[in-house]
């Protein structure tokens, strides 16, 4: 065999094993945006849409953890599902005990990992806020003046925001 033919044959299989390779880790994908959260008093529900873009249903097992503030571990739930094409909504309940009171601030900053395996495919995983994906989650600001005037009116501007995101929840 020539040396051109050989090259020519080499470049073949090495794009060949490439589209094999970004096909095979595309196929699934958790949809992060539409990822909620629900926070109760003694469990947080977690929502996870994972995407599966082949025409086949695919079981896979989606793991989550909920992260303190150090990264460490405060309850973690599994699941297996049958994906099907499209999107899949899986759902998880996280138990927790009621946080002690300096603890309550900080839980919009505790985190979800997230992994999704599944048998012959790339594995996903990646990290989020909990108070980003948790919509009923916000802070309240008030500005007003120090004292009211008899008769006159009374101003109050309220400012409701989701902490994480900045967005405004009502004005």
């Amino acid at each position: 065999m020539s040396s051109t033919r050989f090259v020519g044959l080499l470049f073949c299989v090495f794009v060949i094993g490439v589209y094999e390779i970004v096909a095979f880790e595309n196929v699934l994908r958790v949809s992060e945006p539409e990822m909620v959260a629900v926070i109760r008093e003694r469990e947080i529900i977690i929502t996870t849409p994972i995407l599966n873009s082949s025409a086949k249903p695919i079981s896979g097992t989606l793991v989550i953890e909920l992260l303190d503030t150090s990264d460490g571990i405060i309850a973690s739930a599994k699941s297996e599902a049958n994906l099907k094409s499209g999107s899949t909504p899986v759902r998880l309940t996280l138990s927790r005990t009621v946080p002690a009171s300096p603890d309550r601030d900080l839980l919009p900053w505790y985190r979800i990992r997230y992994r999704v395996e599944a048998h012959d495919h790339a594995l996903i995983r990646g990290i989020v806020a909990l108070g980003a994906i948790t919509p009923g989650m916000f802070e309240i600001r008030v500005a007003h003046a120090r004292s009211a005037i008899p008769g006159k009116t009374y101003n109050v501007h309220v400012h409701a925001a989701n902490p994480s995101r900045a967005h405004r929840s009502a004005m």
